[in-house]
């Protein structure tokens, strides 16, 4: 597709919305074969979303297609455990990290309070979303 000064709400393929003002979604995801079909799957961060900013980490298995609303349309979801934690801030694909052969996410929770106010916390996930 020529994309010269095209805008991206235009010429898309897949779409990823946030489920309320403020979420921030988009600013951190990753792809990755979560469930071992061959197929690419998407996580996605929301750092603010929740009542108190909590955060979340969504997955979207694939094929992808259209709209995704962070609202409805996810297939597992990951959320911080208190006001502010900010889980999903990153999420990265971390490969076989802990020599188990299972698929790892590392997620960022870059104002959990796990060892003291906004010490913030690295979440290694192993198969998350099975």
């Amino acid at each position: 597709a020529d994309l010269d000064d095209e805008q991206a709400s235009d010429v898309f393929t897949v779409k990823v919305i946030g489920a309320d003002t403020g979420e921030g979604v988009g600013a951190a995801f990753e792809a990755m074969d979560i469930d071992g079909d061959g197929t690419m799957d998407l996580l996605f961060g929301a750092r603010s979303a929740g009542i108190n900013g909590e955060g979340a980490v969504f997955i979207a298995y694939g094929p992808l297609s259209g709209t995704i609303d962070a609202e409805t349309d996810y297939d597992a979801k990951l959320v911080g455990d208190s006001s502010s934690d900010h889980i999903g801030r990153e999420v990265r694909d971390l490969g076989d990290a802990l020599g188990t052969g299972d698929p790892v996410v590392g997620i960022g929770g870059w104002e959990d309070d796990g060892n003291g106010v906004d010490a913030g916390t690295l979440f290694l996930v192993t198969n998350p979303g099975l």
